[in-house]
């Protein structure tokens, strides 16, 4: 147990660290009503305006279906729960309704209903003149031209429902079987798949439709460049979008949505309640004081306006995702999204959406093409259509040609691949798992848009087939091995594809035995015992592949000379704040009920046992890039103080520094909230707090992507 007195001489100061000692702006215990709130920003008020929203829910607080309510009454609501907790009650449902009237500001709260299932719109009736229903999608090159009509798939009952009941019914007009029998092309491989998402609304005689043209499948994975046109509307169809000389890159997505009937207004805020959203699990537990000023809004608008924002054009994203440095795409949300979450303004979320639409030009989608391969575990499930799969093909390295262990499992781009923008492969959209952003899990959860939710899943399964085989674990195996940082985020996307896939779906099973295989394969090779996964083939697995620093390091690199390191003493580091990266992960996962629990306990340690030798070793010293790992003799560091054998300047950081948005002491900051019920736990939040986070509150805001708070 560390001392007051030494915590006093390392200048940490400490009241005891109870719960009850936490000020008010540190922890967030008082109860959160759940309401959202919508405000007209035009001023000009709207009536009429059609509510779809996803709604995440406090577990035990509605028992069947949750119904709106405003002004005190309960409004109709069609509610289609995707999730329920495990007593049965709503934890994410898709809510439609619609607003008699906007104007100024409107509270809508939420109520339980019994409602009974509902049937979709039948096709005669999605076919009703009244909906004027048609969209098109139309490509050409070297005076060909190749189209697709969504009435046509309609038709022919090519669509599943995924929203439905009297209100909104949601339909996906696709063919994703082996006939493909609307893949557009100009030769045998026809790799542009259209798809539409169409919402028809029976009051508002309005659809919302989204094109979408994807080159996923495995099996015609080929760069395509071509002219492009969509049009909405059966009769007399309406041109909404044209941009020549599209790159569609195999394994790349692109969007655009608009109106049938007229768009609803555009200048509409959605509060969706942070502290109820945080309260919920769903999203981190992040600070309730927090403001985001309107002219940071502003500002951030006018920098997007600047954008270029046509299709594979990069917005506001980083192309090269490999590129390193402190990045606003870089953490557990994007900067933009934490922002949105704040505010809910209608600017930030045409920011946050429209990323959200671009970031389908990363070579990161892939879909089962080979009608042969089974999804899940069992074999029991087709692949075909689904994202690609280690069950389906268990020694597959995505996009590796050198693969040929097994060529049936050989998934390559075929062909000439397109130089556009003066590079080869993809335009410059390069994706690697150490620097991935998560532009879709926040959008999904309070949108229940089924883009958002494909893309969350595609990127997920890509990552889990796109490793190194031989180091996963045995085939077929969803462990994770790579950059510390890259595991964080791996997992990140992993956790949300399996928390928000809806029950029953085979894509949850999928996802959650992913998370299990990753979190066995970890323990294995860290010799953690009693757990849930001991004795499993992966735990097994990653006990032959055992790393055991006494300093509960993740895992090590060969040294290098930056942060300042003495490479005559030190064989290998670790960049210590990848480490605190994975913390915040493995506590998210742990907060949505994965098995997380032990790896946080141990990892966690990392971070509090720097906080357990003030008397040689300052804690100021958490904000060190690197720490030395092994010793060129090729012996441990026992104990942080013996570190310090190992850096050049080995004395104390005089101070925590302001690093801005990604400097590490605020990386640590993060993974401590995470950690207040571990041993040392608290102290090191405390000193964090205390010495940045109420220090440089200035920042708060502006990096409120890592401004969160412990649960406790």
């Amino acid at each position: 147990m560390i001392s007051r007195r030494s915590l006093l001489l390392a200048g940490i100061a400490v009241t005891g660290c109870r719960a009850s000692d936490f000020p008010a702006s540190a922890t967030q215990t008082v109860a959160v009503r759940n309401t959202i709130t919508l405000r007209d920003a035009s001023r000009s008020g709207v009536d009429h305006y059609p509510m779809r929203i996803g709604r995440p829910f406090a577990e035990g607080e509605i028992a069947d279906a949750p119904q709106a309510v405003i002004d005190g009454r309960p409004v109709p609501t069609q509610a289609d729960v995707k999730t329920r907790w495990p007593n049965g009650s709503v934890q994410h449902a898709i809510l439609s309704f619609i607003v008699p009237r906007i104007s100024g500001s409107v509270a809508v709260g939420f109520t339980n209903q019994a409602q009974p299932p509902a049937p979709p719109l039948t096709v005669q009736q999605m076919l009703d003149p009244a909906f004027n229903f048609d969209a098109t999608i139309e490509i050409a090159t070297d005076g060909q031209t190749k189209s697709a009509s969504a009435r046509a798939v309609l038709q022919a009952g090519d669509y599943n429902v995924w929203c439905q009941g009297p209100i909104a019914t949601t339909i996906v007009l696709a063919d994703h079987s082996s006939q493909r029998k609307y893949d557009l092309g100009f030769d045998s491989m026809r790799p542009v798949r259209p798809i539409f998402h169409a919402t028809f609304w029976p009051e508002l005689k309005k659809v919302h439709v989204r094109f979408i043209g994807e080159n996923t499948n495995t099996e015609t994975l080929q760069d395509a460049l071509y002219s492009l046109v969509l049009r909405i509307g059966q009769t007399s169809p309406e041109e909404v979008f044209r941009q020549n000389a599209v790159p569609h890159f195999a394994a790349t997505r692109w969007t655009k949505s608009f109106w049938i009937g007229g768009e609803p207004a555009t200048a509409i805020d959605v509060d969706h309640n942070l502290p109820y959203l945080s309260r919920t699990r769903s999203f981190l537990n992040f600070d309730p004081s927090l403001r985001i000023g309107a002219g940071t809004i502003a500002q951030d608008y006018e920098n997007w306006r600047k954008q270029p924002r046509d299709l594979y054009d990069a917005g506001g994203w980083m192309k090269y995702m490999p590129s390193t440095g402190g990045r606003n795409d870089i953490g557990p949300y994007p900067g933009t999204v934490a922002k949105w979450l704040y505010t809910g303004d209608h600017r930030h979320f045409e920011i946050v959406s429209g990323m959200a639409d671009l970031a389908g030009a990363w070579p990161m989608n892939v879909r089962e093409g080979n009608a042969a391969k089974r999804f899940d575990a069992q074999q029991s499930i087709p692949a075909i259509g689904r994202p690609v799969s280690v069950f389906a093909r268990p020694s597959l390295k995505l996009f590796d040609e050198r693969n040929t262990r097994l060529p049936q499992d050989r998934v390559v781009v075929q062909g000439p691949r397109l130089e556009f923008a003066g590079k080869k492969y993809n335009g410059g959209w390069e994706a690697d798992s150490a620097h991935q952003p998560d532009p879709f899990s926040a959008l999904y959860t309070l949108t229940g848009d089924y883009w958002t939710l494909e893309q969350l899943q595609l990127w997920a399964a890509s990552q889990t087939v796109g490793l190194v085989v031989q180091y996963k674990g045995p085939e077929p195996s969803g462990g994770i091995i790579g950059q510390v940082r890259g595991d964080a985020w791996v997992l990140r996307n992993r956790v949300h594809a399996a928390y928000l896939s809806p029950d029953g779906s085979p894509e949850k099973a999928y996802f959650t035995a992913m998370i299990d295989d990753a979190l066995a394969s970890w323990e294995g090779r860290r010799d953690i015992h009693g757990t849930r996964y001991e004795g499993t083939p992966q735990w097994r697995f990653g006990q032959t592949r055992q790393f055991l620093s006494p300093l509960h390091v993740f895992d090590e690199q060969s040294a290098r000379g930056d942060g300042g390191v003495k490479l005559d003493v030190v064989a290998t580091t670790t960049a210590i704040w990848t480490n605190y990266m994975l913390i915040v992960e493995l506590g998210r996962a742990k907060e949505k009920g994965f098995a997380a629990g032990p790896l946080l306990s141990w990892l966690g340690t990392t971070l509090t046992a720097q906080f357990r030798e003030p008397e040689t070793y300052s804690p100021t010293n958490v904000q060190r890039f690197q720490t030395p790992v092994r010793r060129r003799d090729g012996t441990l560091f026992k104990t942080w103080t013996e570190t310090l054998e190992g850096f050049t300047n080995p004395e104390q950081p005089p101070a925590i520094r302001n690093d801005g948005c990604d400097g590490v002491a605020r990386m640590a900051y993060a993974a401590s909230t995470m950690l207040v019920d571990e041993p040392g736990g608290r102290i090191a939040y405390e000193f964090l707090r205390q010495n940045l986070y109420d220090k440089f509150s200035n920042l708060n805001s502006a990096c409120s992507k890592w401004s969160i708070l412990p649960r406790t």
